[in-house]
């Protein structure tokens, strides 16, 4: 597992220790701004979702969409990104009917926000077209 120094300090953790220390300190002090909670249960399953292990994404990028959903308005590029990632790692686990409605609406808004040229735009454009196949 990937090691990350703690401060500077020459202190290791394992990235899951790390993810975990960082949930822990946002659940415990940024109890007037959650949407930091939910951007770290976001990188968390990007991470997840890059090393290929949708399963272990699903569950933070669940979490992280769920307080996106209510700290953030729904025309939101923030929040369409959380759907995005989350519809991304549905598609991965081979669940097309649960994507598809997360794609479809982070398509929409990042498109209308964002640009049709914007990586994470086509990104959910391609995805869509994916599942279409």
């Amino acid at each position: 597992m990937a090691k990350i120094a703690a401060n500077g300090r020459g202190k290791y953790f394992d990235a899951k220790t790390s993810k975990d220390l960082a949930i822990a300190f946002d659940q415990a002090h940024i109890s007037s701004n959650r949407s930091h909670l939910a951007v770290t249960y976001l990188r968390y399953g990007e991470s997840l979702l890059r090393k290929g292990d949708a399963m272990a994404a699903e569950l933070p990028l669940r979490e992280g969409l769920a307080i996106s959903a209510k700290t953030m308005p729904g025309q939101s590029p923030d929040l369409a990104r959380h759907k995005l990632q989350l519809g991304l790692c549905l598609a991965r686990l081979q669940r097309p009917a649960d994507a598809r409605p997360l794609l479809e609406e982070s398509h929409a808004v990042l498109q209308a926000t964002l640009g049709a040229g914007h990586a994470q735009t086509r990104e959910a454009a391609a995805a869509l077209a994916a599942l279409r196949r």
